[in-house]
């Protein structure tokens, strides 16, 4: 029995950390660099705002947002832009992006569907 425990414990936290781990690639032949960040995205209007918040920022190859699994992937340039750089981008259009918190002005004007459920 301590056996079964034991092995279950630890699957659950080499397994756990791979769940929340952040994604990221190598730079590939472009320079770029592919990473996932867990955002607060409810629904298709947060995608629409998420996605319009980066796409005409200096470093930011592409991006995309789905809101089934509150996964934002973007590509970037790392010597344009840093992760934590883009995180904060996320978090001022009003959503949380992994450890930052969403900006209390700007969640506040988000629609009542874009608003985590507590």
């Amino acid at each position: 029995m301590k056996t079964h425990f034991l092995f279950l414990f630890l699957l659950c936290c080499v397994g756990g950390n791979r769940l929340f781990a952040q994604q990221t690639t190598q730079p590939s032949s472009s320079g770029t660099v592919t990473s996932v960040i867990l955002t607060s995205a409810q629904c298709g209007s947060c995608k629409a705002k998420i996605e319009s918040a980066l796409h005409s920022v200096n470093g930011i190859a592409a991006c995309s947002v789905n809101p089934d699994d509150h996964k934002l992937t973007v590509t970037y340039n790392p010597n344009l832009i840093t992760l934590l750089e883009i995180k904060q981008k996320v978090a001022a259009s009003g959503y949380d992006a992994d450890e930052i918190k969403a900006d209390a002005k700007a969640y506040k004007h988000l629609d009542a569907c874009c608003k985590k459920k507590d």
